[in-house]
């Protein structure tokens, strides 16, 4: 919603393809995920900021394969019309 409204044309999440879904999830889980856990649990058992860092990106990782099956399954289930075919 907030790339819609700083006016870049993004489609939703089920027409988007598998791929796109998968990154834009890991772009947006890693960096809120190495926020909260180096603040508040890394920092103070000694982590350093890259293992944080690639900690992260595996975290953000499993959560954009999970959201992009999830998103690829739930349109399959829902029979969503090609988002060319909408006409915006």
């Amino acid at each position: 919603r907030l790339l819609r409204k700083l006016g870049f044309r993004i489609r939703p999440p089920y027409y988007q393809g598998f791929f796109l879904n998968f990154v834009f999830c890991l772009a947006y889980v890693a960096p809120i995920w190495w926020g909260f856990e180096w603040f508040f649990e890394w920092n103070e058992i000694g982590i350093s900021m890259l293992e944080a860092a690639y900690k992260s990106l595996q975290c953000g990782a499993l959560f954009g394969l999970l959201m992009s099956i999830f998103y690829a399954i739930r349109s399959k289930q829902l029979n969503l019309t090609d988002w060319d075919l909408l006409g915006e």
